[in-house]
């Protein structure tokens, strides 16, 4: 005689909750007071044992120094700021240009590259060029 019973499951193991990253609460203050320790020391030796030498400036003068010369330096920082952004449009514009000149002009692909390739690569033991279906590219 056979007794037939409802299959039993295996007891399940409880999900353990996802765990929070453990917060250290004085994190950033032991941060800023390592910071202002730091300042401090360096204004200590700056005007202690290094008094009179010219090596390094404190922090107390140069903090008043930009202060006091905030107009030059800003300026000094928008046009630097403004050159670097404008090299940038203009370098990322060029790109963009070469990439169409090559997409719908592939037989000017060879100029285009040539100044971005070593001159070993451009020897003629290498011709090839990416678009090229029929020779292998031996850098792939």
């Amino acid at each position: 005689m056979v007794v037939q019973t409802q299959p039993v499951a295996p007891p399940r193991r409880p999900v353990a909750a996802p765990q929070r990253p453990v917060r250290q609460p004085f994190g950033v203050l032991r941060v800023a007071l390592g910071w202002a320790v730091f300042l401090c020391l360096w204004e200590l030796v700056g005007r202690t044992v290094l008094a009179g030498t010219h090596l390094i400036g404190v922090p107390s003068r140069i903090l008043l120094k930009l202060v006091e010369n905030a107009e030059v330096y800003g300026r000094g920082l928008w046009f630097t700021t403004r050159e670097a952004l404008l090299g940038y449009l203009l370098g990322n514009a060029a790109a963009i240009l070469l990439v169409l000149v090559v997409v719908l002009l592939p037989q000017l692909e060879r100029l285009v590259l040539a100044p971005s390739m070593p001159s070993r690569v451009r020897s003629s033991r290498f011709s090839w060029t990416c678009s090229s279906v029929n020779q292998p590219n031996p850098f792939f």
